[in-house]
């Protein structure tokens, strides 16, 4: 089987590597000089987030522009993995929206909001206020995380379920729509929500990582510090490893 890899960053190298000593992969825009063939792949796998304009591609390693129309190109019947990206063809499966993947690369991205905050904070997460907003995939792993160092958490959720299961744990929490207003009380907020919860009014007091893809606020401000793409970042081998596994299943499971 020929996998054809589309842009990608450090993650999608390891995973590149990996997958190399099953299958016969190539490779466009992740690498120097690359350019494999598209018109040939049996699967065409996309990096993570597959674009972030909209228009190209996400292809950080190199300085190749590839379109996302390049897609049209793809032989009939061919599998498109993207993540975060509707092709608009069929089949196509969006590997990053799979349990399998997310629970595993919430790991990665909440042990790297935490050293984030470590680095540029200048108190210890032990006795601080913090807000995680969101109580999804990546919200619990942080919980978790963030109560083995002693921070006073509060978590903002929306469903009465996550609001029970937090009692259960005696953990304090807020509605999600209550985030903006009561901010200004916390020291660090920890945002999961793809949603505007500030847009240009960022609060004071806490310094906010953001781990959002659109993120929630606007403007650059001293105090807001985006985290996207972090296990790319920080811990590229080991999301690597999570891609190439999902990867694999998927495909053994289409053939």
């Amino acid at each position: 089987m020929k996998l054809l890899f589309l842009g990608g960053d450090r993650r999608m190298t390891v995973a590149f590597d990996i997958l190399s000593k099953k299958y016969e992969c190539s490779s466009y825009g992740l690498f120097d000089n690359d350019f494999g063939d598209i018109k040939n792949a049996d699967a065409i796998i996309l990096p993570i987030p597959s674009t972030r304009d909209g228009e190209n591609i996400n292809a950080p390693l190199t300085r190749i522009k590839l379109p996302l129309d390049i897609l049209k190109d793809a032989k009939r019947g061919a599998l498109i993995l993207t993540a975060g990206y509707d092709a608009n063809r069929y089949p196509q499966t969006d590997y990053a929206a799979l349990d399998e993947f997310c629970i595993n690369n919430a790991i990665s991205t909440a042990e790297g909001a935490i050293a984030a905050a470590v680095e540029n904070t200048d108190t210890t997460l032990f006795g601080s206020k913090v807000l995680i907003t969101g109580y999804g995939r990546v919200g619990k792993v942080l919980l978790l995380r963030l109560l083995s160092f002693g921070a006073d958490i509060t978590v903002s959720a929306r469903r009465e379920s996550h609001f029970a299961e937090l009692d259960s744990m005696c953990i304090k929490h807020i509605n999600s729509k209550e985030i903006a207003k009561t901010a200004n009380s916390f020291d660090i907020i920890f945002n999961t929500l793809d949603l505007d919860i500030f847009g240009s009014e960022v609060p004071k007091s806490p310094v906010i990582f953001d781990l959002s893809t659109k993120g929630c606020a606007k403007g650059e401000h001293k105090n807001y510090i985006k985290l996207p793409g972090i296990p790319g970042k920080t811990a590229p081998l080991s999301a690597g490893r999570i891609i190439a596994t999902t990867i694999e299943k998927i495909i053994s499971q289409k053939k």
